[in-house]
């Protein structure tokens, strides 16, 4: 079903989103991998955002110890088309950076 009036895309930072957000719950789906997902407070569509610890840390160059805080975006990405997005990305453009235990 298509949107009545369709969120524009919009990066900027809204504290309400990312409050929101961090509400979800993050469920670990094998031992190297976490993940979260819920409707975009944004645009009100489905997202999800799964990391891989093992990525993560390669990355980031952090120690093996369980319960590192790290940074981890997360970001809409669902498949709506929202006016105004750049080619080439997915979502409504919100976005914020969280410290994951991982």
């Amino acid at each position: 079903m298509a949107d009545a009036t369709p969120v524009k895309w919009d990066t900027t930072y809204d504290k309400a989103w990312a409050a929101k957000v961090a509400q979800w719950e993050w469920t670990w789906t094998d031992d190297d991998t976490v993940e979260t997902h819920g409707m975009c407070p944004h645009c009100i569509h489905p997202m999800t955002r799964e990391v891989r610890r093992a990525s993560v840390r390669t990355l980031l160059a952090v120690s093996e110890s369980e319960g590192e805080l790290v940074p981890v975006v997360v970001a809409c990405n669902c498949t709506a088309t929202h006016p105004e997005q750049p080619e080439g990305h997915r979502g409504c453009g919100k976005q914020a950076t969280f410290m994951l235990p991982l």
